[in-house]
C-alpha cells in the first residue's frame, strides 16, 4: 500500500496496543482516525511512543518473538490489517534528521511544509503554532526545548 493511497483515503486504528520488547506498555487500547489527506501532529515526551507508532504504520517495527508486541486493527481504503499478524505498512517514514533543518526556526521549517503540501494548504502555519505554544517559533530549530519532533 502507498503512501499516496493512505492520504486519499485515511486511515483508523482501533484497540491498539503496543508492548516495548522489555515489557513496557507504550499505547493501550488507542484508536487513532486520520482524515484524508489531514496533516497530524505527534506530539509527547520522548519514549511515549511517537516514532514506535510511526514505525509500525510505516511496516519497520519488529515484531515478533523477543520483539515488540503489537495488538490492535488497522483500517485504510476498506482493508482490515490485523496489526497482531501482519507487518504490510500502509505509509512511509521520514526520519527526524531529515525531517527540519536546524538553522531554521519552527516558523520557516513550516512554511517550506506549507510550500510543498499538494494544495499549498493556505492554513497549515495557522492551524500549527498554535499547537507549538511551548516554544518560541522564531528559534531555530536546535534551541526548541521539543527539539527534533516528528512535525
Amino acid at each position: 500500500m502507498n503512501a499516496d493511497f493512505v492520504t486519499r483515503t485515511g486511515l483508523t486504528t482501533t484497540g491498539l496496543s503496543i508492548t516495548r520488547p522489555d515489557g513496557v506498555p507504550i499505547l493501550r487500547d488507542a484508536t487513532i482516525e486520520v482524515g484524508p489527506s489531514e496533516v497530524v501532529l505527534l506530539v509527547g515526551p520522548s519514549g511515549c511512543g511517537k516514532s514506535t507508532l510511526l514505525m509500525l504504520l510505516g511496516g519497520l517495527l519488529e515484531t515478533g518473538a523477543g520483539g515488540w508486541e503489537v495488538s490492535g486493527h488497522l483500517t485504510c481504503g476498506g482493508r482490515d490489517i490485523d496489526l497482531a499478524t501482519d507487518h504490510d505498512g500502509v505509509g512511509g517514514v521520514v526520519f527526524q534528521s531529515h525531517a527540519l533543518f536546524d538553522e531554521l526556526d519552527a516558523q520557516a521549517n513550516l512554511r517550506i511544509a506549507q510550500d510543498h503540501a499538494p494544495d499549498g494548504s493556505p492554513n497549515l502555519i495557522a492551524d500549527i503554532l498554535p499547537m507549538l505554544a511551548d516554544i518560541d517559533p522564531r528559534n531555530a530549530v536546535s534551541a526548541c526545548k521539543i527539539g527534533r519532533a516528528h512535525v
